[in-house]
C-alpha cells in the first residue's frame, strides 16, 4: 500500500519545497494532486486544503482538510478557538464601527496575505475611519514570540524569534522581512514556556489537528496569547529530521535515533531545561545554531 504527501511541488523562492523534502526523508510520495495515485493507504496533508473527498481514499490522513480548514484562515481560526471556550487569542473585531477608541491599537489584516505584508497599525480613531481592512485584531504589545511544533499531542520542538542583527530596531511584526530569525538555543525561560508548551497541546487538541506549528506572543504581563498554526511550516534539515522521525514513529516504522544525523537527546549538553521536549539539534561549539 502507498502513502502520499500532499505539497506544492514547486517554488518561486526554493528549489524544492519543504514538503517534498519531507517526503523524500520518510519515504513518502509527494503529490499536488490524485490523479496517480495507486493503492492508498496514508495521506499527510501539508497545509493544503484541495481535493476534500480524497480522504475518504485512504486509511489514515495526517491533518484531515475540514480540521485544516478551521486553521488556514487566521480569523475562522481565531473564531473557532473563542467558540470552543479558548480565550487566550487576541480580539478580534469584522465590524471596525464596534472598535472604541479604548481598544486601540488594533492591526487592520486582509483575509488573504502573506509574510504579514497586509498589517497595518492603526492607533487612533481617524486612521481607523479611513481604513479598509477586512477585520481588525486587537493589538498586545509583546515582550517575545515562540514557535512550537506539535505531534501527535506531544510538543516536540520550541524556538524564540530574535533579530538576526541585535543592533536592529524592534519591530510589531516579528518576520523574516524585518530582520527576524527563528532560533533553538538561547536563555530559556522556562516558566513562560512550560505554560505556553500546555497551551499549544491544549490548542492542537481543539483543532483536531496531529500537527502544526504554533506561533504565540507573550505579553508584558507574561501571558501568552496564540496567533496562528502553520499546517506546513518551513522547516530546516534539523527540522525535517524531527518531524521524519515522528512521522515513521506514528505509522509504525520507527527508525533508530541514531539513523538521523541531526537528532540528539535532550540531555547532557543539549538540555534546555523543558523535560517535555525529546530532541535538541546540534550545537555549534560556539553554542550558535546550525541553519541550512
Amino acid at each position: 500500500m502507498s502513502r502520499y504527501l500532499l505539497t506544492f511541488l514547486t517554488s518561486g523562492i526554493y528549489s524544492n519545497p519543504t514538503g517534498v523534502k519531507l517526503a523524500s526523508l520518510c519515504d513518502f510520495t509527494p503529490i499536488n494532486n490524485f490523479r496517480s495515485i495507486e493503492d492508498p493507504n496514508i495521506l499527510i496533508r501539508y497545509g493544503l486544503t484541495c481535493y476534500p473527498n480524497a480522504d475518504l481514499l485512504f486509511n489514515r490522513v495526517f491533518n484531515k482538510v475540514d480540521d485544516l480548514k478551521n486553521t488556514v484562515n487566521k480569523l475562522v481560526f481565531s473564531r473557532y478557538l473563542l467558540s470552543h471556550g479558548y480565550r487566550n487569542t487576541p480580539q478580534i473585531w469584522t465590524d471596525k464601527n464596534l472598535i472604541e477608541r479604548s481598544d486601540l491599537p488594533v492591526l487592520g489584516r486582509k483575509k488573504k496575505h502573506t509574510r504579514g505584508l497586509d498589517i497595518k497599525f492603526i492607533s487612533s480613531m481617524r486612521q481607523l475611519r479611513r481604513d479598509h481592512s477586512d477585520y481588525y485584531v486587537k493589538f498586545i504589545n509583546s515582550s517575545s514570540e515562540y514557535r512550537v511544533h506539535v505531534f501527535n499531542n506531544k510538543p516536540i520542538r520550541i524556538q524564540k524569534k530574535i533579530l538576526r542583527d541585535p543592533n536592529m530596531e524592534e519591530s510589531i511584526i516579528r518576520n523574516v522581512d524585518h530582520g527576524y530569525i527563528l532560533v533553538d538555543h538561547y536563555n530559556h525561560n522556562i516558566e513562560i514556556e512550560e505554560r505556553i508548551l500546555e497551551e499549544a497541546t491544549s490548542i492542537m487538541n481543539i483543532m483536531n489537528l496531529d500537527f502544526g506549528a504554533l506561533d504565540f506572543i507573550v505579553s508584558e504581563e507574561e501571558e501568552p496569547y496564540v496567533l496562528e498554526i502553520n499546517t506546513a511550516p518551513r522547516l530546516n534539515k534539523y527540522g525535517r529530521q524531527l518531524y521524519a522521525y515522528y512521522i515513521l514513529q506514528a505509522i509504525g516504522e520507527e527508525r533508530a535515533v541514531e539513523s538521523f544525523s541531526r537528532l540528539r537527546l535532550n540531555d547532557g549538553p543539549y538540555f534546555n531545561g523543558l523535560d517535555i521536549i525529546e530532541f535538541r539539534d546540534i550545537v555549534k561549539r560556539d553554542g550558535s545554531n546550525i541553519y541550512e
